[in-house]
């Protein structure tokens, strides 16, 4: 759990490079806790997916790259980032359903869709 805490607010503070140590343990720990090892839960699943979103509230890694480029402005990309964290985070769904994961793990060593 400490390792998936620390995975996902290094994302949430845009540091994507120290978040990826974390991620690797918290898969692992996912995986000692999983009855069939090797195979995808739906805990490891959603895990995947809150991190693939990205969600940046401080895009610290853009906005050293832009400083270290010579940038005006290094840190105008912040609210961009924030609007492009919320859409890819956000899922509406017009049905008024709960939303779903595109996979689900079948308990076997495939994933099917749903």
């Amino acid at each position: 759990m400490s390792a998936m805490i620390l995975n996902i607010a290094s994302n949430v503070l845009g540091l994507g490079n120290a978040a990826t140590p974390f991620g690797i343990r918290a898969m692992q720990e996912l995986d000692r806790l999983n009855p069939v090892k090797g195979t995808a839960t739906n805990a490891m699943v959603l895990f995947l997916a809150i991190n693939t979103a990205g969600l940046a509230i401080i895009p610290t890694s853009v906005v050293a790259l832009r400083a270290a480029s010579g940038s005006k402005d290094p840190a105008g990309i912040v609210f961009t980032t924030w609007f492009a964290s919320a859409a890819a985070t956000h899922r509406r769904d017009p049905g008024g359903e709960a939303p779903r994961a595109g996979f689900r793990a079948t308990g076997r060593r495939i994933l099917t869709a749903p």
